[in-house]
């Protein structure tokens, strides 16, 4: 009777681990979370987030580098966030999981912790960017970078990365001064 009930709940448990590992990611980190205040209005900073994203995303941050034709975000819900190079290069890094325009946008990020493509998007992390309007003329752009635990080995110093001064609030401090002055 014991080893029988030994073996359920060992069962059990990997079935209960199983289960929590395809709904949640079971490595729980804290996210990134960073605000800026945009002078703009919030319909106008989230066009310029989605229609503009080649004319602020630094070419350093690609793997074309100085040879990078064009980075873009999909339009809509399932489409592709894409880099094009040189000689026909394309690389696409994610996928618009979901879109409120003028108001949110989220996109899987398909890159591993080694600079890497990563095309099973069960092993990417999640964007999620929120363009408030605080005034006529002004949007606090609310930016979440989560699931960093999908990423498996690594993911702790990825995160880390993403959120230390060259991360997303460099990249967001570029959006910014973009936005402001178109």
């Amino acid at each position: 009777m014991k080893s029988s009930y030994r073996r359920f709940r060992q069962v059990g448990k990997k079935q209960y681990i199983d289960h929590l590992s395809f709904i949640e990611n079971p490595i729980l980190m804290p996210d990134i979370e960073i605000k800026k205040t945009i002078q703009i209005p919030h319909t106008d900073a989230f066009d310029n987030f989605l229609n503009n994203f080649d004319l602020w995303w630094p070419a350093s941050y690609t793997w074309s580098q100085d040879k990078l034709e064009r980075i873009f975000l999909g339009k809509d819900v399932g489409e592709l966030c894409t880099e094009i190079g040189p000689d026909g290069f394309r690389i696409d890094w994610g996928r618009i999981v979901e879109m409120i325009k003028g108001k949110t946008l989220s996109f899987s990020w398909q890159i591993s912790p080694k600079r890497e493509p990563v095309p099973d998007a069960s092993k990417a992390s999640l964007v999620k960017l929120s363009f408030n309007g605080m005034q006529s003329d002004k949007t606090e752009l609310t930016l979440i970078h989560d699931q960093f635990g999908n990423h498996g080995e690594g993911h702790e110093s990825f995160r880390e990365a993403m959120a230390s001064d060259f991360g997303w609030p460099f990249l967001l401090q570029r959006f910014k001064l973009f936005a402001e002055q178109n």
